[in-house]
């Protein structure tokens, strides 16, 4: 086995050329280094971007969806009727939860439904009192959990997009 100084005289490397093999040798090695810590970094942002997209849907995005959604509810016609005129009975629109819910499952493809749920209330769509989204509602002598749509919020939307087509 030759020594680093058998290696040099038989290659006809002086001292001060071996030395800048090793120094590049060095740098070469840092750079491939570098290289790899960023592509990781690259990686690890491009999941981060993607999840960072499909959970922060743009407001547009986000507003076509409850549009959406508003329109399969008025098409399909679940509200709970009651045969008392009560503030809330005029003023809201009332869902049984189930049904909501299995709306917004087959309605909803890149937003949770959970997530939905929040936008509809913050934009003043779904009734909420201290983060609760469902309530008791007595129709025709039956208990339910229900939902609550603002009627004018509900037709305010469905009438602008009708306008827009």
């Amino acid at each position: 086995m030759l020594t680093g100084m058998e290696v040099q005289r038989e290659s006809g490397q002086s001292k001060g050329e071996n030395s800048e093999v090793v120094r590049l040798k060095k740098k070469i090695n840092a750079l491939i280094e570098l290289l790899e810590k960023t592509q990781r970094e690259k990686q690890y942002l491009n999941t981060f971007v993607d999840s960072y997209i499909q959970n922060n849907a743009p407001v547009e995005f986000r507003i076509k969806e409850v549009i959406h959604v508003l329109n399969i509810l008025t098409k399909e016609a679940k509200w709970l009727d009651s045969a008392y005129q009560t503030s809330s009975s005029r003023n809201y629109y009332r869902i049984k939860t189930d049904d909501f819910e299995d709306i917004l499952d087959r309605a909803l493809i890149n937003i949770p439904r959970k997530k939905m749920i929040k936008v509809m209330a913050n934009i003043g769509i779904l009734k909420c009192d201290d983060g609760h989204y469902t309530y008791s509602a007595t129709i025709q002598r039956k208990m339910y959990r229900v939902y609550m749509l603002k009627k004018s919020a509900v037709n305010t939307l469905i009438g602008e997009q009708e306008q827009d087509e």
